[in-house]
């Protein structure tokens, strides 16, 4: 029974992100879902910059249960989204610099992505508000 809920939870959390790829237009990208504890310490750590101009598109890095997210010892920029638990799009940060930590209230999910240099700033998808 128990095992079986796990599955659902599980599947309830993979569609979340899957949505909210879409809507970011991220779909074109591997997803990665960190569960443990030593990939959501690692992240994207090791994905180097380098990697697109090898033709490999860089992935994204899914967290679930989590409303905050660092940037320290990364090599590029990220872009970085906080989702409710539905996987609606409460906050986007675009091209976040190294060794910044970052939350959002009421976020339950991050996807993470090195930022491909389209836009700069933030954008609160949640009221349609921009900051820069």
């Amino acid at each position: 029974m128990r095992r079986r809920k796990n599955e659902r939870d599980a599947e309830v959390i993979a569609s979340a992100f899957v949505r909210a790829m879409h809507e970011l237009g991220w779909c074109d990208r591997r997803l990665i879902v960190a569960h443990g504890f030593f990939e959501r310490l690692v992240g994207l750590l090791g994905w180097a910059p380098s990697g697109v101009a090898d033709g490999c598109a860089p992935p994204v890095m899914a967290f679930p249960c989590c409303s905050s997210v660092h940037t320290w010892f990364m090599r590029c920029r990220l872009d970085i989204a906080f989702l409710d638990r539905a996987g609606q799009i409460l906050k986007v940060e675009r091209a976040v610099a190294p060794c910044r930590l970052l939350t959002c209230s009421g976020a339950v999910h991050v996807l993470e992505r090195p930022c491909d240099g389209s836009s700069t700033g933030s954008i609160n998808e949640f009221s349609g508000v921009a900051n820069t």
